[in-house]
């Protein structure tokens, strides 16, 4: 098992190029398969209704608060995931944070697999503040057991589906 050390290393690695990359991807025209719509939720109820999708939709969960932007990225490709190389992601989309559970639909997402990033940009500068080793804003990743999880492309995949994900704050 990883030390605390490494996995706080490995979230910095990760999250450094993760904004760094959201921010190239915010320079420059957004992704045309894109194509998503982003919705708040009531509750489960809502959620069960978009359960026979034949298209990607995630359920975002745990946004502390509505400041700023949530950023979701999707990656069909191995090394595009790792690389964090946000000009090859087959889904791109911002949308204004809630702390209620939020549907992000990518509707041109019909198989996978996909490996899916978010962060909380709630300074909206695109960049994952940092306090020390430690992020500031909240972030996630697909197949992530936890906060100190970078689960490897393999892990993270998703089939074309409706998939939970979960934000995670270390402060």
């Amino acid at each position: 098992m990883p030390s605390t050390a490494k996995l706080l290393f490995d979230l910095t690695l990760t999250t450094g190029l993760f904004v760094g990359g959201a921010w190239l991807a915010a320079e420059f025209s957004q992704p045309a398969k894109a194509g998503t719509q982003a919705a708040a939720i009531e509750g489960v109820e809502a959620v069960a209704s978009v359960s026979d999708t034949s298209h990607l939709v995630l359920d975002v969960r745990g946004v502390r608060n509505s400041v700023g932007k949530l950023v979701v990225l999707v990656f069909a490709d191995e090394d595009a995931y790792r690389a964090y190389d946000f000009e090859r992601a087959v889904g791109y989309q911002e949308l204004q944070a809630r702390p209620e559970a939020l549907l992000v639909s990518f509707p041109d997402l019909k198989s996978g697999p996909y490996a899916i990033t978010v962060f909380h940009d709630e300074n909206q500068d695109y960049d994952l503040n940092m306090n020390g080793d430690l992020p500031l804003e909240g972030y996630g990743t697909s197949g992530a057991k936890g906060p100190y999880d970078t689960p490897s492309f393999q892990d993270a995949s998703v089939k074309a589906d409706k998939v939970r994900m979960q934000i995670y704050y270390l402060n």
